[in-house]
């Protein structure tokens, strides 16, 4: 198996980046098995994003064990059945690391706990991607690609967070191996690149 996860704030770039990286693999004969980060347990917890995309109405430990039951989810049922296969991951522990830390460490909560928790469930270590990428951009490309996306102005309270979470992206790279962090604020052609000369080089 070759896993390779795609993660960042959102408005990063990640999916337009993992359409072209895909159709340009099956122009190599290769067929990369794209998992969405959509399934049913994230569409659970969508009830209670109404009002913010960034954070849930959900008591912050409520919200970090059901993000922790949707990494499960997924790798029980669309990784581990897929062995043996490239996989293209949109989002994986990553996200779920920062913004739960930054919602628990007023508790006392430490990095080092979280990446524990969610990426070794009850102890049992999730599979770690042969390659992560994770794009991120100064918080002014992001905001702007969330005014267009969202057609609304991001909120003080996402914007803050996204600007801190942008930082402890870069930060999880002192904890994972093959950890690459790509500038997303460069134009789609260079940033695909860059990418597919990670991807390339063992």
């Amino acid at each position: 198996m070759t896993l390779i996860a795609f993660d960042g704030p959102t408005a990063s770039g990640k999916s337009t980046l993992i359409k072209r990286l895909e159709a340009d693999y099956k122009k190599q004969k290769a067929d990369p098995l794209v998992l969405d980060e959509r399934n049913k347990v994230r569409n659970i917890m969508e009830v209670f994003h109404e009002n913010d995309l960034i954070r849930s109405e959900l008591p912050p430990i409520t919200e970090s064990f059901l993000w922790v039951a949707n990494q499960i989810y997924r790798v029980e049922t669309q990784v581990s059945p897929n062995l043996g296969r490239l996989i293209f991951i949109d989002r994986y522990i990553y996200t779920p690391i920062v913004y739960q830390y930054l919602a628990l460490r007023k508790s006392g909560v430490k990095l080092e706990d979280v990446i524990d928790s969610i990426s070794k469930p009850f102890g049992v270590p999730l599979p770690i991607p042969d390659k992560s990428i994770i794009l991120v951009a100064p918080i002014e490309v992001i905001e702007e690609r969330f005014n267009n996306r969202e057609r609304r102005k991001m909120k003080d309270s996402e914007r803050e967070v996204t600007k801190e979470a942008i930082d402890l992206y870069k930060t999880l790279g002192h904890y994972f191996n093959n950890y690459f962090i790509v500038d997303s604020s460069s134009s789609e052609d260079r940033i695909f690149e860059e990418v597919s000369n990670i991807l390339e080089n063992k």
